[in-house]
């Protein structure tokens, strides 16, 4: 069946949506594997940003206190939490639009709890 469209309208409309849909190769996992296990994880969650399109600062920081949320972990039937939080990210309520020049470099707080380098690749 003949539609009428050509190869070319096609790749033009495809270059035109992959920019704003987010169409992207695979990250290379096995890089960010080596640096989490070498303990660079600051350096692994920025080329996690990056590879997103989000040229963010990441204010990393330690512990298991500063957790604010409950509900995203496996809860038993009274609500306490059965499984721990490894990682939050804090959305800040003046966070820039995806793809602003105010996103380069904008302060990203994320916190990882102790046991996060305990995590093994499954």
């Amino acid at each position: 069946m003949n539609t009428g469209i050509g190869n070319d309208y096609i790749k033009k409309a495809l270059d035109e949506l992959i920019p704003i849909i987010g169409v992207k190769q695979s990250i290379n996992e096995e890089t960010l594997i080596k640096l989490i296990e070498a303990g660079n994880i600051e350096n692994a969650i920025l080329r996690i940003a990056l590879y997103l399109g989000l040229p963010i600062k990441v204010n990393l920081t330690y512990g298991n206190t500063g957790f604010k949320t409950k509900q995203i972990v496996l809860t038993d039937t009274v609500g306490k939490g059965t499984d721990s939080i490894t990682a939050q990210v804090g959305i800040p309520v003046n966070l820039p639009f995806y793809g602003s020049d105010r996103m380069n470099g904008f302060p990203i707080d994320i916190i990882l709890s102790n046991n996060a380098l305990n995590i093994r690749r499954r």
